[in-house]
């Protein structure tokens, strides 16, 4: 047994923990915290199985914190939290402010543990990547199987507006497996496998059965942002090719496949028919708490609480209790107020346009970061990146797409799923060093 342990290096454990969290953003809140602690515990701490005692303090924990202040792209990251902590000096509402505050704490505590981790090869990137669709995959069979089960039930509720069901929150769930079908035809490009040929067709085929899925399930968020990065990583590469026909051939595929998923796929016919049943209210001015229809109210409630306070905004810490007043005002007969469903309105309202700006920079850096900087080794950037890396560069990019959408209909990272996913798939492919030894420690 002591052998078999002394074969554990760090980076095994990092692995480890990190595919506990792809499982736990899918499946499990307790284990997300769990894993988080893990990470923690591997940067204070030191293991050595050969020595008496075998965990120690880690000798380099000062050092971790050296490279953390050195790495702008890290730095950047962290200004998510401290828009929201410096907010507190406006605050009223201590503690709606505290919640939101360690709602963001990943993104001041992940950067600095990540700092603290072995690097990662390319290799052991997609590998963690080829996890992830298996536990989708595995996961929507699951669903697919309850579907056909209730058929008829489910069918009905989502006419109704009700979601099927899926693990934890529908809507993140959904952003994750739009993830999961570009990081499923990206390993199939990159021609991954652990042992066997075979693996990459498997993948190809993961990838076109999640495509499947993602319709069947409905969401709108999901499928807007996974189109949006189809097309926008489609135009890119059209661009950069000049195959300008790949990118007509993908645009008319995205025209025809939601016509024939609507006539082919119940569920996805039971959603547009909710869909349009809620524009046929709206027209007709007929109220009722539709979820369409309160998510315009709640966009025009932040827009207008935002051109109130234009600068520094009410304070993120007071929105609820503005929100919270003015439905009191406007509509006293709901009971459940809705936050503004957009991240960026959200921002603007509590934080005005100063919150707005630095939040936008904070989002835009690491992608200029990876797409203009990070190209090779650091000594010799006129080096090409290799295939992998500049696939992942692109999976980088799609990834953002799928953010950038989501934060434009939903307040993404306002719970700790959203935030989960954001930061630490962010982090994930920053900690794949271009040109270095990689994950050998």
């Amino acid at each position: 047994m002591v052998k078999l342990l002394q074969l554990i290096r760090r980076d095994h454990l990092m692995l480890f923990l990190f595919a506990v969290i792809i499982s736990a953003l899918i499946y499990s809140p307790f284990l997300l915290s769990a894993a988080m602690i893990g990470l923690a515990v591997l940067f204070t701490f030191a293991i050595d199985w050969k020595a008496k005692g075998w965990i120690r303090f880690n000798p380099n924990f000062f050092k971790y914190f050296r490279k953390f202040f050195n790495s702008r792209v890290h730095l950047v990251i962290t200004l998510i939290f401290w828009i929201v902590f410096i907010s507190g000096i406006m605050t009223e509402d201590w503690d709606y402010w505290s919640n939101r505050l360690m709602m963001k704490l990943p993104f001041l505590v992940l950067p600095i543990l990540f700092c603290g981790l072995p690097d990662l090869s390319s290799k052991q990137y997609w590998g963690l990547l080829y996890f992830l669709v298996f536990a989708l995959t595995v996961t929507c069979i699951g669903i697919g199987i309850n579907y056909l089960l209730h058929f008829e039930e489910i069918n009905t509720l989502m006419k109704q507006g009700r979601p099927m069901p899926t693990p934890r929150n529908h809507i993140r769930f959904s952003l994750i497996l739009a993830f999961g079908n570009l990081a499923a035809f990206y390993l199939w490009r990159t021609g991954f496998k652990f042992k066997y040929d075979w693996e990459s067709k498997a993948i190809l085929g993961a990838g076109i059965f999640l495509f499947l899925m993602i319709h069947l399930l409905s969401v709108r968020s999901g499928l807007a942002a996974l189109y949006l990065a189809i097309l926008g990583l489609t135009i890119r590469y059209a661009w950069q090719t000049g195959k300008y026909w790949v990118g007509v051939a993908v645009g008319l595929g995205l025209t025809v496949f939601p016509l024939t998923a609507y006539y082919t796929i119940p569920s996805f016919q039971a959603k547009v028919a909710y869909v349009r049943y809620e524009f046929w209210i709206r027209e007709h001015n007929l109220g009722g708490n539709y979820s369409d229809l309160w998510r315009i109210i709640s966009l025009r409630m932040g827009m207008d609480i935002g051109n109130e306070h234009p600068l520094v905004g009410v304070g993120a810490g007071n929105l609820r209790q503005e929100v919270k007043a003015r439905y009191a005002k406007d509509y006293p007969n709901i009971e459940h107020v809705r936050m503004p469903h957009n991240q960026f309105i959200s921002l603007y309202a509590g934080t005005g346009l100063i919150g707005l700006a630095v939040f936008l920079f904070a989002l835009g850096y690491p992608l200029y970061w990876v797409l203009l900087q990070r190209r090779g080794p650091p000594k010799n950037k006129s080096i090409s990146p290799t295939k992998d890396i500049a696939l992942g560069n692109t999976l980088f990019l799609g990834f953002h797409i799928i953010i950038l959408a989501s934060f434009m209909v939903e307040n993404t990272i306002e719970n700790s799923m959203g935030v989960g996913i954001y930061a630490f798939y962010l982090l994930l492919w920053l900690q794949v060093k271009s040109g270095t030894k990689q994950g050998q420690e």
